[in-house]
């Protein structure tokens, strides 16, 4: 499966996630974090690494019950 081929992710475009291996094994994905994503500390929200986990996570059960009948 080719990243183009998952269901729609706005937030993911929002923040910039793009998945770069997809497999029923697993999943890669980069993020190039900008100023928008920063708290005012100036480190990166740790709601970032959340959405990072959770959309990961979710295209990982995805692609893993595609390939396994679920």
């Amino acid at each position: 499966m080719q990243p183009n081929d998952l269901p729609p992710a706005p937030f993911d475009n929002e923040i910039g996630l793009r998945y770069t291996e997809l497999s029923a094994d697993g999943v890669v994905a980069q993020l190039t974090v900008t100023p928008a994503l920063h708290q005012p500390m100036g480190i990166v929200h740790g709601g970032v690494w959340c959405t990072m986990v959770e959309s990961m996570a979710s295209v990982s059960a995805f692609l893993w019950l595609s390939a396994n009948g679920g």
